[in-house]
């Protein structure tokens, strides 16, 4: 499975799936630092948890171009200063993009970010307690929140 993407399949299982794939653990992230505000910290921590769950929900692979079309769609639902300054420095600057990839990033998945972002603003990616919608159809999880999964591109 790629990102998570077959039918009929729970959300924890294609989770659970994409660890296994990439040798993912989601126990080795480093602590956040450089911010001394426990509450911050807290939203900080949560964002960087939820991160995996995210390319899970997108089918995005965890690849440069899947990590920034990832931050554009991060971007669009937080407006966190750390999502933009990734998207839009790893699009404009030196993120060894090929040129095929970086045409991909601006005609394909940066437009469906934004349609992703606007699509769900009710159903914000931070406020959803994935952890509690392991059981749940990735379909219905994705439909739920408003959330198309990425186009699939050839590069």
């Amino acid at each position: 499975i790629i990102g998570g993407r077959e039918k009929g399949m729970a959300f924890g299982e294609a989770y659970a799936t994409f660890l296994k794939t990439h040798e993912f653990d989601p126990n080795e992230r480093s602590s956040v630092r450089f911010i001394s505000d426990p509450n911050l910290s807290y939203v900080m921590t949560r964002y960087r948890q939820c991160h995996d769950y995210w390319h899970v929900l997108t089918g995005l692979p965890p690849t440069v171009l899947g990590e920034l079309a990832l931050k554009w769609l991060e971007l669009m639902q937080t407006g966190l200063p750390l999502a933009a300054l990734s998207a839009t420095g790893g699009a404009l600057g030196p993120s060894g993009l090929s040129s095929r990839e970086r045409d991909v990033l601006w005609k394909v998945y940066l437009p469906w970010a934004v349609r992703v972002g606007g699509n769900m603003r009710a159903y914000s990616l931070m406020c959803v307690y994935y952890e509690e919608e392991l059981e749940t159809d990735l379909s219905a999880l994705r439909r739920r929140m408003g959330i198309e999964a990425a186009p699939p591109v050839e590069l």
